[in-house]
């Protein structure tokens, strides 16, 4: 690595413990578990203060997206039923997030199909993980905007062969761990070893992962000799499947108690910042009707069971409206505000 100091031209070469972060030879275990994490440390925080100068010095991007993936599953398009709305209140929606056009999103309201998307699988060999970013021989995949220095103070783990089910949308959100990453763990080999990155506190988070039996082991440092990476947020026929299975293994764990029920699921505090101008009036309307209204902060297993076959879950869009998946009684309804 060349480090240009000071307004003159003058340049430092800086080795690269850690070959193998530069395309070279994999450390091995027998080098003893001190010296493998003190070289993969060193390695790493070379390899991105290079990245770093070099998109400073000559703006070439620090990032490399994900290579080709397997796909595993078809790609068929399938009837649907437009989605229920009120025409007259499209007209007030002026724009989409995430660069999204407005005609498109609004076009998917009225769809009568879609086609599916299905699992990824990435291969990415000898791997590093340092907090959410992957780096690879050839490449350093960006997972979430945290620091991965911090990351690099934690002992290092070590796997022969590792299996992560994170994608960057469901380090963020909950809904999309909820939706596409929890539904994505039950499509992996049985015998693989799941490995998660270091996710938000999410209150809900620890109560689905006991109810889905699923093990979410977190790494902030670790090196993999050959890691895998599954992706979907996409939906398919067997993503379906799955949701159906892992809605069987709620009730099996927590048996529903009543139906018949409406429950409304209040924004809370832990998300993002969407108020409405009349909710005070809007929760009063709806206690007066008989509506049960949650906060979604609660973070036990009272709060799933209290919308467990629910008729119809009523959610302000955004990660919350994401249990009505599990929780909704069959052919239950959702109402998005």
């Amino acid at each position: 690595m060349r480090v240009v100091r000071g307004p003159v031209a003058q340049s430092v070469e800086i080795p690269y413990p850690g070959k193998d972060l530069c395309g070279s030879e994999f450390i091995h275990d027998e080098d003893g578990d001190d010296t493998l994490a003190v070289l993969t440390r060193t390695g790493t925080i070379a390899r991105l203060a290079r990245l770093n100068l070099r998109r400073r010095l000559r703006g070439v991007p620090q990032f490399q997206k994900l290579s080709e993936p397997e796909i595993l599953g078809s790609a068929d398009r399938i009837a649907c039923r437009p989605a229920l709305f009120d025409p007259e209140q499209l007209d007030r929606v002026i724009a989409c997030g995430f660069n999204q056009e407005l005609a498109g999103e609004l076009a998917k309201l009225e769809a009568t199909s879609f086609v599916e998307g299905p699992l990824e699988r990435y291969e990415l060999g000898e791997s590093v993980i340092a907090g959410e970013r992957i780096l690879t021989r050839h490449a350093v995949h960006f997972f979430s905007g945290r620091s991965p220095y911090r990351a690099l103070g934690q002992p290092l783990q070590s796997y022969d062969a590792a299996t992560l089910a994170n994608t960057q949308q469901g380090l963020r959100y909950f809904g999309h761990w909820l939706q596409d990453d929890c539904a994505a763990y039950e499509a992996l080999p049985a015998e693989a070893k799941v490995i998660s990155m270091m996710r938000p506190g999410w209150p809900d988070r620890v109560v689905y992962e006991s109810l889905f039996a699923q093990r979410w082991s977190e790494v902030s440092f670790a090196r993999v000799r050959a890691l895998t990476v599954y992706r979907e947020l996409g939906f398919s026929r067997d993503k379906a499947r799955r949701f159906h299975a892992l809605r069987a293994r709620v009730r099996r764990a927590m048996p529903p108690v009543s139906t018949g029920r409406i429950v409304y699921i209040g924004r809370g505090t832990s998300g993002g910042h969407r108020a409405m101008s009349n909710a005070a009036e809007l929760e009063a309307a709806f206690a007066g009707a008989g509506i049960q209204i949650l906060e979604p902060e609660e973070g036990s297993e009272a709060f799933v069971r209290t919308l467990l076959d629910a008729d119809l879950i009523i959610a302000i869009e955004g990660s919350q409206a994401c249990h009505a998946i599990y929780t909704l009684v069959d052919q239950g309804s959702l109402l998005i505000l």
